[in-house]
């Protein structure tokens, strides 16, 4: 499986920095701007949800990119993984099953 470009690509990625830091202000931005929901809705809620949307995409892309990168293994052995991965998921069944 080292061999693979795929791997490679996904293994180089995860362990950049930058792409660590980008992960790391989305989880931060997105953690703000759900502590800004409100009842009622604020006159920004569109603009909650869009965000919303994006960040749930780049956390449900991270999940097969980590996956291709470390392994399946690999990627299970650690909790925060698992975690992510719980996350994305449930996200991913959010977006789902609002367009119902």
């Amino acid at each position: 499986m080292q061999g693979n470009k795929i791997y490679r690509l996904a293994n180089k990625l995860i362990r950049n920095n930058y792409y660590n830091y980008f992960i790391q202000a989305c989880i931060l931005i997105n953690t703000v701007i759900q502590s800004l929901d409100s009842y009622p809705e604020p006159y920004y809620a569109v603009e909650m949800d869009r965000a919303n949307s994006f960040f749930s995409i780049v956390f449900i892309a991270e999940v097969p990119i980590k996956l291709c990168g470390f392994g399946f293994k690999y990627y299970f052995t650690d909790f925060f993984n698992c975690f992510d991965c719980f996350i994305a998921l449930t996200s991913l069944m959010d977006i789902l099953l609002s367009n119902i």
